[in-house]
């Protein structure tokens, strides 16, 4: 199962890097060719690691920094938490409401604007910074700018946008595969972090997820916090317009398929 959906999500969406020549983005994002400009290869082992509060003492930090690869999402802070979260940063994910934040400050007039996005951005430093999503075909100049910025307040980031490159019979082929997997119909609306699920499928062999768990209450009926980094509330996350219940399901389908590992417990 892995395979088969390695080769039809393959050419979903490019990870492309924002500083390349400006005739091979413009050709990328104009007519899908993007050879040359992705950011990404091919890894033996990715980890992605989320949010959830299912992380407080699991113990996980050593396996996920053993990773060759390891995706994070919306600025997670690592301080602090590194036993269980761990410290390796290799690619930080932004959401759509991160994305539209990022936005605007870039946009905002002051004295201090590249100071804000430099500590907005600061648990971004040397890894790439992603934005799958938000504005990336209309503004990819602000994406530019904004690695312009980061560098000069000296950290170390490469910004990359996503650009789809799939045609419309291979979405249709694309649909079809998840429909089978996806009783739930949850790709009508998907999160970032499912989304990102799907991309390291197509570059990963072995793909561990941790922290993916939408629920305020552990295996153990023990409350927890919807992140990691705050106190216990069970009407956190509420409001989303993403079905994570339905999202959670899906993992644990693709977990028991082999196509991933999903990291709910402890790690020994």
């Amino acid at each position: 199962m892995q395979n088969v959906l390695r080769s039809i999500l393959s050419p979903g969406i490019s990870a492309v890097r924002i500083n390349s020549d400006v005739n091979l983005i413009r050709r990328c994002l104009d007519y899908r060719e993007c050879k040359g400009v992705s950011a990404l290869r091919h890894y033996g082992t990715c980890a992605l690691v989320g949010s959830s509060g299912i992380l407080l003492n699991s113990s996980c930090g050593d396996d996920i920094d053993a990773s060759d690869f390891v995706i994070r999402f919306n600025l997670s802070p690592q301080e602090g938490y590194t036993k269980d979260v761990g410290k390796k940063s290799s690619m930080m994910v932004l959401n759509t409401l991160m994305s539209h934040k990022a936005y605007d400050l870039f946009n905002t007039t002051g004295g201090n604007r590249e100071a804000r996005l430099r500590d907005m951005f600061r648990t971004a430093d040397n890894a790439i910074l992603f934005f799958p999503v938000s504005k990336s075909n209309r503004f990819w100049w602000m994406y530019r700018g904004l690695e312009q910025i980061l560098r000069r307040q000296g950290l170390n980031v490469v910004v990359v946008m996503g650009v789809t490159t799939f045609e419309h019979g291979h979405d249709e082929i694309r649909r079809k595969i998840w429909e089978v997997l996806d009783k739930q119909n949850t790709r009508e609306m998907p999160s970032t972090g499912l989304l990102l699920v799907e991309i390291a499928i197509t570059f990963c062999d072995r793909i561990q997820v941790y922290g993916f768990y939408p629920f305020a209450r552990d295996q153990q009926d023990h409350a927890i916090p919807f992140y990691y980094w705050d106190t216990p509330d069970s009407d956190l996350g509420a409001g989303h317009i993403h079905n994570f219940a339905a999202e959670f399901e899906l993992l644990r389908k693709l977990h028991s398929n082999g196509v991933i590992e999903h990291k709910i417990g402890h790690c020994k």
